[in-house]
């Protein structure tokens, strides 16, 4: 990695700035416009399949992002197994959502198709920003890290200026974020173009020994995946007013979904940080504490904010100012807590190679999830949800935060 320490900080600071401009008018201008052009039913429809699609996500990566970066340092003919790695995973992962779908059946099949092409390119997207960060180029990682949401954004803006050239519907949003997902890898391979081209005779690795590598960071981010998207399976299977519940969520959880934007960047930027400087604890232990504190302060204003002109930002938003919407946005914004928490210490228990401690922490956190969604959502919904979430966040981060004292990590 060719980031200096003393450079760190101010990259992430960089791409921080740069994310907090764009991702919040994705979330809350375009996405929650989408949602109140198209309905609360629509919407949930849509919702609801992209959590479906999300789940079979570790087949997509199945960690290989990270333990490339944990291990091999970005080597060029490496790159070019992993693709073909990736393109053999991405079928697979195709093939499992199909199998799944004819098994329990999706919300909607046709929504399916474009939102499935969408994690297969996402999926890539984020290899290519490791890629750009392992160069060191990272003032074009950092723009690269919200190409795809300003395209969108225009591509979406120009429909709902004109109308009469393209309806507004799920399917049209979904095909949409596609788009601009692969016009956005299209740009980046067109600047690594020469960074990417691996010298002639060189031995590859072999596809299993890139599997060996990477399955404890799948393990990990397969149960990352359903800690922080199985509320809505819940939702959907538990309470009787499916669809509309599961958008009712949607208002509050895009809260912590925009907040977390920002903490799997710096978890992302932090691995790499972590890997290179493991045996350096003051410094370890002085930028999770920079990181963690200014991520804690984000979370304490925007809880007093919430607090205090909740129903004036629903009513911006949404269009109504119900009492209900202003506490699931409370609450998932306390779930952020232990997100960033997580995202600061999970990453480093990652890169430290603690993975049973990380994994065993993810199984219990799931394990209490579900048990508090049986005994409270159907009866209470969205707002059970949304504090089930904040609880097993918070459970979560802090025992991430403890299992690193106990390492002596920090």
């Amino acid at each position: 990695m060719n980031l200096k320490n003393d450079k760190f900080l101010p990259y992430l600071l960089l791409l921080l700035i740069v994310n907090v401009i764009v991702k919040p008018v994705w979330i809350f201008g375009i996405d929650a416009t989408v949602q109140n052009q198209i309905g609360n039913h629509a919407y949930g429809i849509y919702y609801s399949t992209l959590n479906f699609v999300l789940i079979g996500n570790i087949l997509l990566d199945f960690g290989l992002n990270n333990a490339w970066a944990a291990h091999q340092q970005f080597s060029k003919i490496e790159y070019a197994q992993i693709i073909k790695t990736k393109i053999a995973f991405s079928l697979l992962y195709i093939v499992f959502i199909t199998i799944i779908a004819l098994l329990v059946g999706v919300p909607s099949v046709a929504l399916c198709i474009p939102l499935v092409i969408l994690q297969i390119g996402n999926s890539f997207l984020m290899l290519y920003r490791f890629i750009l960060q392992g160069l060191g180029k990272n003032i074009f990682n950092i723009l690269a890290s919200v190409l795809d949401r300003i395209l969108a954004a225009l591509f979406i803006i120009t429909i709902l200026v004109a109308p009469q050239l393209l309806q507004l519907s799920a399917l049209t949003y979904s095909w949409v974020q596609c788009l601009a997902v692969l016009v956005s890898i299209a740009v980046i391979l067109i600047f690594l173009r020469k960074d990417l081209v691996a010298k002639q005779n060189t031995v590859a690795p072999s596809i299993l020994g890139l599997i060996k590598k990477a399955l404890p960071f799948a393990i990990i981010l397969f149960l990352t995946t359903l800690l922080f998207r199985a509320d809505v399976f819940f939702i959907k299977n538990l309470h009787p007013n499916t669809y509309i519940e599961v958008a009712n969520y949607a208002y509050g959880f895009r809260i912590l979904d925009a907040l977390n934007n920002f903490g799997f960047l710096a978890g992302s930027y932090l691995f790499l940080f972590f890997v290179k400087n493991i045996t350096d604890k003051k410094t370890i232990t002085h930028t999770s504490k920079i990181v963690t504190a200014v991520f804690l302060l984000g979370v304490g204003l925007a809880l007093a904010i919430l607090w205090f002109a909740g129903n004036a930002i629903s009513n911006l938003l949404y269009h109504h100012t119900a009492i209900t919407t202003q506490n699931i946005m409370l609450y998932c914004t306390l779930a952020f807590a232990g997100c960033i928490l997580y995202q600061v210490y999970g990453t480093l228990l990652m890169a430290a190679q603690y993975y049973k401690i990380l994994i065993v922490l993810l199984i219990c956190s799931l394990a209490i999830m579900a048990l508090l969604h049986i005994i409270y959502t159907p009866m209470h919904g969205a707002i059970a949800a949304a504090i089930i979430t904040a609880i097993t966040q918070l459970i979560l981060g802090l025992g991430c935060v403890v299992a690193c004292k106990i390492k002596k990590l920090m």
